[in-house]
């Protein structure tokens, strides 16, 4: 059924890069005998999945959405694939990437949002996205350093899960900074991303930024007792699109009605340069820029930003990582009192309207954008779920997100909510399962 899904739709999606039939088929019928046998590896056995086209699947192309590598293929498993494997998932495609882990743009074009053809799926965990919102596979696995699951949820309307920094192996995935690099699930509601999280979240012996902290998912958690805090500066964000800023106050009114006590937090005004991430990603792709293929790239501005990182002094470089340190013990801080807390998706905030140029005066300042950056930079986790819908038909979103390793009761009020309102279960008319 997903593999058909997948070759009747990606025509209007664009999100496959590379079907994988051949290892599906094999990997069903394996866990189709082992299931008939009485050997049931868990949840996740016989069930599809789809992996961002940066994680390394042997033997097959893994081209990190560039045409400067749309030939690469790896000789091994990313860990996170062999982990799925070991739980049974069969494993159907390789799903499109924006170049370089940016973007929803890559070598074969822009892959688009199931709800809005005319519009990108975000990115750049973009395909996933797409796939995942359209039915075509029941998850994917993402990856993010700046917002690449969260986006392309929101924008998608699925329910994505940036774990914590530590979380998951990243060995095998493409690496753009190796301070803020994350994969994570990408599923239908919060419930599946819990799943599949029970699978991957655990040390490998190959990725030594993981840590030894059980995640320890209870569907019986009483989410009640949670402490709960909402950043009102965020949500008051004075250039929030109507529709996005409507459903946010129908979220936390929600909740409210759920008795939920919603405390307002204060997070401190921290203004950090992104200069590490710039660093990281030149070093990574230094080959890239001293081989020339850079050429081949589809967005050559890309390769520019890198060229331009080079320069950045060490004195620099040390300096933000400083200035880090002291954004993430003032966030701590900050969010101390409370277990989890909401924050709008900056999806609904843009900066600048469709084809504008910078407007006069200037807008008003953006807490949204500035907690998101701080959040990511603190290796804070964040789950993307749908609240809504625009006057477009499109979907709206919000983020849940909690203090570092504190996944389980994040997970435990966003599923709360989604029981109470269903809008994971809403799908794409045009890509609707019947």
């Amino acid at each position: 059924m997903y593999l058909a899904r997948l070759k009747k739709h990606n025509g209007k999606l664009n999100c496959v890069v590379t079907m994988l039939d051949d290892l599906a088929l094999a990997q069903a019928k394996k866990a189709d005998a082992e299931l008939a046998a009485g050997h049931d590896r868990g949840p996740l056995h016989g069930i599809p999945w789809g992996a961002k086209d940066i994680i390394s699947v042997k033997n097959y192309r893994t081209t990190w959405g560039s045409g400067a590598y749309k030939d690469q293929v790896f000789d091994y498993d990313a860990s996170i694939v062999e982990m799925l494997t070991d739980a049974g998932a069969v494993c159907l495609a390789k799903l499109s990437t924006g170049e370089l882990a940016g973007g929803d743009r890559w070598w074969g074009g822009r892959t688009n949002n199931p709800w809005k053809l005319d519009e990108g799926a975000s990115g750049s965990s973009a395909g996933p996205g797409s796939a995942t919102a359209a039915g075509c596979v029941p998850f994917a696995i993402g990856t993010e350093t700046g917002g690449s699951i969260l986006s392309p949820s929101a924008r998608c309307g699925v329910t994505g899960l940036r774990p914590t920094f530590g979380r998951v192996s990243r060995y095998g995935a493409m690496a753009l900074s190796w301070t803020q690099d994350r994969l994570g699930p990408m599923c239908r509601s919060v419930e599946d991303c819990a799943v599949v999280m029970s699978v991957i979240a655990k040390p490998d012996g190959r990725d030594l930024s993981v840590s030894d902290i059980p995640f320890n998912w209870d569907a019986t958690l009483d989410w009640r007792k949670l402490r709960v805090g909402y950043l009102a500066q965020a949500f008051g964000d004075g250039d929030r699109l109507p529709s996005w800023k409507q459903n946010d106050q129908a979220t936390l009114a929600q909740l409210r009605r759920m008795g939920v006590d919603l405390v307002p937090l204060n997070v401190p005004d921290f203004d950090i340069e992104l200069t590490m991430l710039n660093v990281e990603a030149a070093v990574y792709f230094d080959e890239l820029l001293r081989s020339g293929r850079d050429k081949l790239m589809t967005d050559k501005s890309r390769a520019d930003r890198f060229r331009v990182s080079r320069m950045i002094p060490a004195v620099d470089y040390l300096q933000s990582q400083r200035l880090r340190s002291m954004m993430m013990t003032q966030l701590a801080a900050a969010t101390a009192g409370v277990d989890v807390y909401l924050a709008p998706s900056t999806n609904g905030n843009p900066r600048l309207p469709e084809g504008a140029t910078a407007p006069i005066p200037a807008p008003p300042p953006n807490y949204s954008q500035q907690h998101s950056q701080m959040a990511n930079l603190a290796c804070y986790p964040g789950l993307a779920l749908p609240n809504g819908f625009a006057e477009t038909g499109a979907p709206t979103s919000v983020l849940f997100m909690a203090q570092p390793f504190g996944e389980a009761k994040l997970l435990a009020l966003a599923k709360a909510y989604q029981d109470a309102t269903g809008f994971q279960l809403k799908q794409p008319p045009e890509f609707a399962v019947g």
